[in-house]
């Protein structure tokens, strides 16, 4: 709900988590994406379905064409995230996402985190025994707002200079680092 109040407060957010480092500061391909889109944008393309890694109770509660969900090729990390408040993406996506993250059944669903025999699932487009909670709703609601063309908010590859990666095992990153001027 954090985000609501900033993008209540500031007009946009440029989310991220704690995985997120940051390797340059050329953002402006994604700026633009995002503002020639409507207003949002997914850093961190992974080449996994999002069928796979979604529990299918959280369909009941979200607007989506399950057949087209079961045609993409992969998903978005909700980790890295820019999010112009506009009224078309509040209400075909921002709002939906809300209301799930308010509705315990539809977040958490019958689902579990770690997925079992991922490659498996994913060559059968089945489900994997797991959900990615906000993740999963977030690639629920995005795909269906921008017409199942993932190249409109999210890129196919991370590409040579792409100013993020992810980072989840341990680092020496806790120290602090200045950049060069």
């Amino acid at each position: 709900m954090y985000s609501q109040e900033a993008l209540k407060k500031y007009g946009g957010v440029f989310w991220i988590d704690s995985s997120v480092r940051f390797y340059n500061g050329n953002f402006s391909r994604i700026f633009d994406a995002a503002l020639e889109n409507g207003g949002f944008y997914m850093m961190m393309p992974l080449p996994i379905p999002n069928y796979v890694t979604t529990a299918s109770g959280i369909y009941r509660y979200l607007p989506a064409d399950v057949g087209k969900q079961k045609l993409l090729s992969g998903f978005g990390e909700a980790n890295a995230l820019l999010i112009h408040n506009t009224r078309e993406l509040y209400w075909n996506v921002l709002h939906w996402w809300y209301l799930c993250a308010l509705t315990e059944d539809c977040v958490t669903s019958d689902g579990r985190l770690a997925c079992r025999d991922l490659v498996h699932h994913i060559a059968k487009k089945t489900w994997a025994q797991c959900h990615r909670f906000d993740q999963s709703a977030l690639n629920i609601l995005v795909p269906n707002y921008y017409g199942y063309e993932s190249d409109r908010y999210m890129p196919d590859i991370v590409s040579p200079g792409h100013p993020i990666a992810i980072m989840r095992w341990p680092t020496d990153m806790y120290r602090i680092q200045v950049c060069p001027a």
